[in-house]
């Protein structure tokens, strides 16, 4: 366990740097990105509850370790497209990398307050996956550019 935690400080100390270059280099909001990550764990929980009480089934390890796997990533996404928009384009994308992380936001506060009515009603209710639709306008928009950049 000593090692774990050594391994662990030593991880967040190497990476912290690295985290607080690409927040500067981009311009990401690291408000509205805390927010987004608090949302992120208020529907895991809330989404837990509804597995556990309107679902009436134990949530399993596997399908735990696989949503918060898949909420990380969608963490990255602000970083990935600050960076590349930057980087390879060399266009200052900060107003379009707020926009998704509003959008982002909007998406995982839809999902929380869908897993409370569901706990509440203690029902299952018509599901909207809000965060795949703007996960699809992402890849759609960085599509175009790229099509509009080969273009040119």
């Amino acid at each position: 366990m000593q090692l774990y935690k050594r391994f662990m400080n030593n991880v967040a100390i190497r990476l912290y740097p690295v985290i607080a270059f690409i927040f500067t280099y981009t311009g990401v909001n690291q408000e509205v990105f805390t927010i987004l990550s608090i949302l992120m764990i208020l529907d895991i929980i809330s989404g837990l509850a509804k597995a556990i009480i309107v679902k009436k089934h134990k949530p399993t390890s596997s399908r735990f370790v696989v949503g918060i796997i898949s909420k990380l990533l969608v963490l990255t996404i602000p970083m990935v497209l600050g960076l590349s928009s930057k980087w390879i384009l060399g266009i200052d994308m900060r107003w379009f990398i707020n926009i998704i992380l509003s959008m982002l936001v909007l998406a995982e506060t839809y999902s929380v307050l869908q897993n409370i009515i569901s706990v509440r009603q203690r029902k299952e209710i018509q599901e909207y996956d809000a965060l795949t639709g703007v996960l699809n306008f992402i890849l759609a928009q960085v599509k175009n550019t790229i099509e509009n950049t080969l273009k040119k």
